[in-house]
């Protein structure tokens, strides 16, 4: 017989990019953010441009520099893993001005008379020294960790501790008292302001103190984040905190385990994989947290970390979110910025107050835990621990290295182009590589040689999955810099075969009124009206959710079958799909449908005959791959099962007495099992009856009908069958010939 085919007349959407070249461009801060600048400053607007000069000021042996400070004319700085703080005078000579027997000199404080006091960790103690160099112990209490140091306006150091959470006001004779016990493991930062008096960042909770001189403690943020890693107040009044999330806490009681002491371990040969240095060059790393004791293992919150602003008026506002821990916060040298610094990828950022952000550098180190701008702009480093002062003017030369393109499949390069500015005495050399895994390793092909004119040039690196470009950026006059703005790479993709998979016959009868956003009426994969009523089913509701979720609104119609399948293109190639059907005893398939563009098919199959039958789905790339390049796919569904006879009933035997009727019958079905027996004597109630052997299960089934009681004026029993696929049959039968 000839089979009626109904096609789906909306599309669903599919990209066509195989024969078309692709593009991958780059042009904002955060595509940008994602590859490695080295002496390159990325700013808001998506500008590539010659970082500031860094000049080295202290290179120490010291694997971390905590905090640094300057009283005018001599620099000094907190060393981790040796416990030292080192003496930097103007001409750049550094010495030893106090050698701790603590593994940590975790901060530094001036006071008005020009002493220096060190707070040390673990078993913390401070110590002053004097002018002279004199050093003894001020302050020894029983906390575990001292991680700040602070003074107000009449001398008196205040002390952040863990992992009790104390703080501590210390007079000018060292004489120390408990200010205030929160109940947080730790106190990591202090700022004293004039205002607001003493103002206090907790760790575990994320909470933001303000202190009163008699220890009264109120709330001015809790943060989402576990730790408040830096306080900073403006000229104008704003007070402006980072929040980390690491290892997050929720708050507990405080008989707790302490919190174990932070990570700093002895210094380990590490090979650095940073694009320019593939050789293998071998450094020192030491893990650290930021500023940091490391807080109770407790359900952990995602890690981030954003800036926060509390203005004069005590509104607050998010300032600035990153995926790195800001450290250190400081005013920058324009008024209305802060420099940020960060750990992990050790970036010095500038963010101004209308939240627009520049990366102004990333260091070779792996941190930056401490700046100061005391006239000239400083940066501590760690891993190793360094001291740099930051220069005004630009580098000389600078590399950025993109991120890696992952194309999905091996593909041919094109040209790439870039847009920019090189103003005289500036050039921008950009050159390529490419490679088969995702990490650049030896496999990978060179560099290529550089271009520099911004219309671009045919990329000369071998096909590949992968991609990476990198920028030269350089000039000859330190006070201009060229601008890379963007970069766009042409490629095309090797083509991919087609999938099908998930093919789903829905349940028999079960249509789809066509989505509300097609004007059209009807059904989905059908473009014939319909003209019998829709009967709605209870049984859609296990139709797979995957395979309608696209559909509007579930219909039955007697003789449909509807066929979904998921179609998918690596290349996302525009796809076209050939459908076939067979009988499971056949060998040949028999086309249904050609060249759909759509992944549903409805099918009225009343015009086959009963059975079990197989439908094939066929793939074609061939839009996107004209001729010998286009791509085939096929897949079987499983087998599933087409009746549209309905069953037939044989009255066998009646039986009166008085007012009762007893009634026997069989039902019979060709091809698939009885459903559902149900007779009336009464218009419109209708009675269900369960087979002889009680359960509806095969095609096959008798039946015995008592009726107690016939009413008076009835001379007929309504018979009605159902099969498992919702064929019917009914019959009327009368009674009075039976009495």
């Amino acid at each position: 017989m000839k089979a009626t085919v109904f096609l789906l007349v909306f599309s669903m959407p599919f990209l066509s990019f195989a024969v078309t070249p692709q593009f991958w461009e780059e042009n904002t801060q955060q595509q940008f953010s994602a590859g490695d600048p080295h002496s390159i400053s990325i700013t808001s607007d998506a500008e590539l441009m010659l970082a500031p000069q860094l000049k080295k000021v202290y290179e120490s042996t010291d694997s971390i520099i905590w905090k640094i400070l300057n009283d005018g004319q001599t620099l000094y700085a907190a060393t981790g893993n040796e416990g030292r703080v080192i003496k930097i005078d103007s001409a750049g000579k550094a010495s030893t001005l106090l050698d701790t027997p603590e593994l940590e000199v975790q901060n530094i404080a001036l006071d008005g008379d020009g002493n220096l006091y060190a707070a040390t960790s673990p078993d913390g103690k401070i110590y002053k020294i004097k002018k002279d160099g004199a050093s003894q112990v001020f302050f020894d209490p029983a906390d575990k960790y001292i991680w700040y140091l602070t003074f107000d306006s009449s001398g008196n150091l205040y002390v952040a501790t863990g992992d009790q959470g104390k703080i501590y006001r210390v007079d000018k004779n060292g004489k120390g008292e408990v200010l205030v016990d929160t109940n947080e493991a730790n106190i990591t930062t202090l700022l004293w302001d004039k205002e607001k008096g003493l103002i206090a960042g907790s760790d575990r909770n994320g909470i933001l103190y303000s202190i009163e001189s008699n220890g009264k403690a109120s709330v001015l943020y809790d943060a989402d984040q576990q730790q408040i890693t830096s306080i900073h107040r403006s000229e104008s009044g704003e007070i402006y905190f980072a929040a980390i999330s690491g290892v997050a806490t929720v708050p507990e009681p405080r008989a707790i385990q302490p919190p174990a002491p932070p990570q700093i371990t002895t210094p380990q040969p590490a090979v650095d994989t940073t694009p320019d240095e593939q050789e293998g060059t071998v450094v020192t790393s030491v893990e650290i947290a930021p500023f940091t004791p490391q807080p109770s293992m407790t359900p952990a919150r995602p890690t981030a970390s954003q800036l926060y602003r509390i203005n004069p008026d005590g509104t607050s506002e998010l300032m600035f979110s990153s995926e790195d821990h800001i450290l250190d916060i400081q005013a920058s040298s324009d008024a209305d910025s802060l420099l940020l610094s960060t750990g992990k990828k050790s970036k010095l950022i500038k963010l101004n107050k209308n939240k627009k952000s520049t990366i102004l550098l990333k260091t070779a180190e792996d941190q930056i835990p401490s700046v100061l701008n005391h006239g000239k702009i400083y940066l501590a480093t760690a891993n190793p621990g360094h001291v740099y002062e930051l220069v005004q003017n630009h580098s000389a030369s600078g590399t950025y290295f993109s991120d890696i393109k992952d194309t999905g499949t091996p593909s041919a390069w094109g040209r790439v182009t870039w847009k920019g500015q090189t103003p005289a005495g500036t050039t921008i050399l950009l050159s390529t590589r490419s490679g088969n895994t995702k990490t650049p390793d030896d496999t990978w092909s060179a560099w290529s040689t550089p271009g520099s004119d911004p219309s671009g040039h045919q990329i000369s690196s071998p096909k590949g999955r992968f991609i990476q470009w990198k920028a030269d950026l350089n000039t000859s006059d330190s006070k201009i810099t060229p601008v890379l703005r963007s970069v766009r790479i042409a490629y095309l993709q090797q083509n991919i075969r087609p999938e099908i998979d998930a093919i789903v016959a829905l349940p028999p009868g079960a249509v789809y009124k066509k989505a509300a956003t097609f004007q059209q009426d009807g059904i989905a994969g059908s473009t014939e009206a319909v003209a019998e009523p829709a009967i709605q089913q209870p049984e859609f509701q296990q139709t797979p959710q995957a395979a309608t979720s696209f559909l509007g609104k579930a219909e039955f119609r007697k003789g449909y079958q509807t066929i979904t399948w998921n179609g998918s293109d690596a290349n996302q190639d525009s796809l076209v799909f050939d459908v076939y059907y067979k009988p499971t005893a056949d060998k040949n398939w028999k086309l249904l449908a050609k060249d759909l563009k759509e992944n549903i098919f409805a099918w009225d199959t009343q015009t086959i005959p009963d059975g079990t039958y197989l439908i094939q789905v066929t793939v074609t790339d061939r839009l996107s791959n004209p001729g010998k390049f286009a791509l085939n796919n096929s897949k079987e569904s499983a087998p599933f099962d087409v009746d549209n006879s309905a069953p037939r009933l044989e009255v066998t035997q009646v039986s009166r007495s008085g007012k009762s009727a007893v009634i026997q019958l069989k039902a019979e079905d060709q091809f698939s099992p009885i459903k559902q027996l149900q007779y009336s004597v009464t218009p419109g109630t209708w009675v269900s009856v369960f087979p002889v052997d009680l359960i509806d299960d095969s095609p096959t089934e008798t039946y015995k009908i008592e009726i107690n009681e016939v009413p008076s004026a009835t001379e007929y029993v309504i018979l009605k069958c159902l099969d498992q696929f919702q064929n019917a049959s009914t019959i009327r039968y009368s009674l009075t010939a039976t009495k």
